[in-house]
Order: structure tokens, then C-alpha cells, then sequence
């Protein structure tokens, strides 16, 4: 039997089996990231996959080379519990592919370490367990392609995709403004001045630290409108 405080954690994916989540446990890592620890960075080698457990990832492209100090880092994606990362780069069996971002830990974070060997000698065998992969590598896909393709549209129409497509989903995540500027690559004050607006438009209200969305059609508008 599985101890009660992993159960717990493996709980948020309903489409694991038990007797996968045991051979899951016997055969994987458990890594424990405090807040703003990199899981991994852009360019490192893939040699595992990962599932989260606990807490959020952001997921970070550089923009330019990754090597220049001038470089801007954008945040493509949050990953939660019950999601998985980097097992589109297990496929090809015989080479080692690069990560093409990084992941850094938004609130302390537990993941499961699944090493590339265990994906070919077990995941990949099992239907529902590739079936889940898929699914979370199209979501990955699509979310990263509509994360670039947004980086050069105003500051509020990318801010209202912010928190409409990747913090919506995390309703127990705490934002600072200043972690919000870095989600689009701005200053703090220029995030304030568009959440004071909103907040007097009623698109947002601020309770216990957290932005919460009062009308996610009107501010999802704002960054799907074709008008500046």
C-alpha cells in the first residue's frame, strides 16, 4: 500500500491507477523545490520527465539568446498539480533532446522525477499513461505557441492573458504585482496603473492578496480584441 501522504499527492491524477502510482513510487524521485528554485533550466540535457505533486512551476522561454545578458525571459506557462512536464522530449529513445525552457517554482513544489529509461520500459507500454502524455503535450504545445504569439501586443491585452489563461486555473496562487510584471515583461507601475483601471471597471477585485476575476469574459476580450 501506498503511504497516506503520497496517496494524497498522487490523488491529483485521477487517471493513474493504484497499482501504476506504486510503480511509479518505486521507480521515481520525489523532489522538493523551494520557491524560486529551477527544476531545470533552458539548454540542460532531458534525461526525465516530471509530474507535479504540489505547489506550481512557471514556465520560462528566453527570448533572443539565452546566453546574453540582455536576453528577456517570459513566462509561457504555470504548471500545477496533476500535470505533467517534458515527456514529449522522452520519444526518441535513443538521443538526449535539450529542454526548451525552464522551470522555476512559483510557491514551494513537490514533483516525481521519472527517469527517460522508465518511460520506455514502462510508461510508454501502458495506454492510459501515453494517452494522459498526449494530452498534456498538445496542451503544452498550443499554450506555449499562444504565449509567444502574444508578447508583442500591448501591456494590458498581455496582462489580461495572464491572468485569464494561466492564472485563472490556479485560483489558490498569490500574484504579486511585481511577479505579474515579470509574467509580461514590464515595470510594476505600468501593471498597477492597468489593474487599478480594471478594478475601478469592475473586471477585478483584490481579496486576502489575490486578484480575483469578477468578469473573465470582458477581460478574456481584452486580449483576444483585434483593436489596440
Amino acid at each position: 500500500d501506498l503511504p497516506k501522504g503520497l496517496n494524497r499527492k498522487l490523488d491529483s491524477f485521477p487517471k493513474i491507477n493504484s497499482m501504476q502510482k506504486q510503480i511509479l513510487l518505486q521507480n521515481c524521485n520525489i523532489i522538493t523545490l523551494g520557491k524560486k528554485h529551477y527544476l531545470f533550466s533552458e539548454g540542460d540535457t532531458a534525461d526525465s520527465f516530471y509530474l507535479v505533486l504540489k505547489g506550481s512551476l512557471k514556465l520560462i522561454k528566453a527570448t533572443g539568446n539565452v546566453n546574453e545578458t540582455a536576453a528577456q525571459n517570459i513566462i509561457v506557462d504555470i504548471v500545477q498539480p496533476g500535470e505533467m512536464i517534458a515527456s514529449a522530449l522522452m520519444l526518441n529513445e535513443k538521443s538526449f533532446q535539450k529542454f526548451p525552457i525552464s522551470a522555476n517554482a512559483l510557491t514551494p513544489t513537490d514533483v516525481l522525477q521519472a527517469p527517460k529509461d522508465f518511460f520506455h520500459s514502462y510508461w510508454k507500454k501502458q495506454q492510459n499513461l501515453m494517452d494522459f502524455s498526449n494530452e498534456q503535450m498538445v496542451k503544452r504545445i498550443q499554450k506555449l505557441q499562444l504565449s509567444l504569439s502574444i508578447q508583442r501586443l500591448s501591456t494590458a491585452k498581455r496582462l489580461a492573458f495572464v491572468l485569464t489563461e494561466l492564472i485563472e486555473n490556479n485560483s489558490n496562487l498569490r500574484i504579486t504585482r511585481s511577479e505579474l510584471s515579470d509574467f509580461i515583461g514590464t515595470t510594476t507601475e505600468s501593471v498597477i496603473r492597468v489593474l487599478s483601471k480594471w478594478n475601478k471597471d469592475n473586471l477585478i477585485s483584490t481579496q486576502d492578496r489575490k486578484i480575483v476575476i469578477t468578469s473573465i469574459s470582458k477581460l478574456r476580450a481584452i486580449w483576444q480584441n483585434d483593436d489596440e
